[in-house]
């Protein structure tokens, strides 16, 4: 069984990559996403991944600051998209 962590990240993987992949702009994309988000400590965390790439910063330097994945996924994600 997985637990709701899991689900969320789940969630939010699955679904970042269908509205990346419908050419929705990340952003809009992380409001999407937070609209459907349940638990309020993962809502805080696509809240801050949102903000912080509004501000420029890079998707997976935002991503690596909320602690969601463990770094060696971001940095192979970073690799991969780069």
């Amino acid at each position: 069984m997985f637990s709701d962590r899991e689900k969320d990240k789940d969630y939010f993987i699955e679904n970042l990559s269908v509205l990346i992949n419908s050419n929705i702009n990340i952003s809009e994309a992380l409001d999407i996403i937070y609209s459907g988000v349940k638990n309020n400590n993962f809502k805080k965390k696509v809240s801050f991944i949102k903000d912080q790439i509004d501000s420029g910063f890079y998707f997976w330097k935002s991503l690596e600051k909320t602690k969601m994945f463990p770094l060696k996924d971001i940095s192979l994600g970073s690799r991969l998209a780069g």
